[in-house]
């Protein structure tokens, strides 16, 4: 037998507050202001593919440099904020949001201030989120996805991303307060955008892996396993061409995260262990390391080695039980 849903939500939500904590002590990245060469937004994403930190400083030079329009500055904290986070720097992203603001207060163009404000919002719906605090990251990614919906059809191509992260981040938030079936009609919603892309010959095979990965956990929650393992499924090959195309290894980590979820769930410890691990060894040595990855892989271990009735202490690179 299986631990229960329940159990594993509350475990989740412990597991989101001792994340934040620790990630609250981790020290903030001082990227230097140092003279480049002229550099812009789409540069700085295309580094982000390979290496977040050199990314952010990309990002925090545009966001610092006085000589750039007010929108541009804004657009580079929006995106350094991304950075941050994804190195979990949480308190140093919502400084950067907060400087931000003072910014988009002396920019007069209304269209840029709208799309900017929901920029600002979708980030700040990941520090929420990443903190614990869903209902605080519902109230930004509304807020955001009102913005984005008045625009219609006249959305900027450039937007559309965000607009789909809100949609996504809105299944996140809702599954982690237990509205699941919510959280299915929004992730369904984000999948479908990626099909068709991927439909029209524009594959974004990462953005159909995380949607499928999160559904097969909404399912497994409502206790349907086979739907759960069929979703999941999709994943694996999704990941490893993410992988090839994006040069994302990391990413791979996600599908054995969710599968350690569903086999501590059906009351497989064991195999929980094994994914877990796999979790884990790739969080922390495939490009780009992703500390929350980790720590949610170390938090399953925890639970699945309690099932077998063994303890689990992670001293960095090994590992023990006993």
């Amino acid at each position: 037998m299986g631990i229960g849903v329940e159990d594993i939500r509350r475990f989740e939500k412990r597991g989101q507050v001792i994340s934040s904590k620790i990630t609250s002590l981790l020290p903030d990245i001082k990227f230097d202001l140092v003279e480049m060469d002229i550099v812009s937004i789409d540069q700085g994403k295309d580094i982000a593919k390979k290496n977040w930190k050199e990314a952010l400083k990309v990002f925090g030079a545009i966001y610092s440099d006085n000589s750039r329009t007010n929108e541009e500055r804004v657009e580079g904290a929006i995106q350094a904020s991304q950075m941050l986070v994804n190195l979990g720097r949480l308190k140093q992203a919502d400084g950067i949001l907060d400087g931000s603001l003072r910014l988009l207060s002396k920019i007069s163009d209304e269209k840029a201030v709208l799309l900017l404000s929901a920029g600002i919002l979708e980030k700040r719906a990941w520090v929420a989120d990443y903190k614990g605090k869903s209902k605080n990251a519902i109230t930004f990614l509304n807020k955001s996805k009102e913005i984005y919906d008045s625009f219609g059809l006249d959305l900027p191509l450039e937007n559309e991303d965000s607009k789909s992260t809100v949609e996504h981040f809105l299944g996140r938030s809702n599954f982690s307060l237990g509205h699941i079936d919510q959280a299915i009609l929004h992730f369904e919603s984000d999948l479908a955008r990626y099909v068709s892309l991927s439909e029209k010959g524009e594959p974004r095979p990462g953005g159909e892996a995380f949607n499928n990965a999160w559904l097969a956990r909404c399912y497994i929650h409502k206790n349907e396993s086979e739907k759960a393992h069929e979703y999941l499924d999709k994943t694996f090959n999704l990941f490893m061409e993410e992988g090839k195309l994006n040069n994302d290894e990391a990413a791979m980590a996600h599908y054995y995260l969710v599968n350690s979820e569903i086999a501590l769930i059906e009351g497989n410890p064991t195999e929980a262990v094994v994914s877990a691990k796999k979790a884990l060894e790739i969080s922390a040595t495939k490009e780009p390391i992703y500390i929350k990855g980790g720590i949610d892989a170390i938090l399953v271990l925890s639970i699945a080695y309690w099932q077998i009735g063994k303890s689990y202490i992670y001293s960095g690179s090994s590992n023990t039980s006993s």
